[in-house]
């Protein structure tokens, strides 16, 4: 009996410690996405993509949620927002996903998959 007691509050323990792990986890990972986005509020930066076309990239906030519009050359706007990303910085909205660190991003097409981004470079921040 006192084996199973033993075994049962050590078990226990692992649980508790496990679920510590991951909300520490949690809370870092939200604390590396806010400062990442924060160095990117109010900017206006003009990315030349691979394709040979340019897009205009405005960050900002609304609320708590950080979003980023996006001006396509042929001058169709899109909002997307902020997601989860385990490196850089990820925004998603309707068929359109901008994920971008240092002074590269990607530019897909959802709908086209995720192997179809087009590779973007920052020309110049405003």
């Amino acid at each position: 009996m006192m084996k199973k007691t033993m075994l049962a509050l050590l078990a226990l323990g692992s649980v508790l410690g496990a679920c510590s792990t991951v909300e520490n986890a949690l809370e870092k990972t939200s604390e590396s996405v806010e400062k990442a986005s924060t160095a990117l509020l109010g900017k206006s930066m003009t990315y030349q993509c691979a394709n040979n076309q340019e897009v205009k990239v405005r960050a900002y906030q609304k609320g708590s949620s950080h979003l980023i519009d996006l001006q396509l050359p042929n001058k169709e706007q899109h909002t997307l927002a902020q997601v989860v990303a385990a490196s850089g910085e990820k925004y998603q909205g309707n068929i359109y996903e901008w994920w971008g660190k240092g002074e590269t991003a990607y530019f897909t097409n959802i709908m086209n998959g995720p192997q179809e981004g087009v590779e973007c470079r920052l020309v110049k921040p405003s």
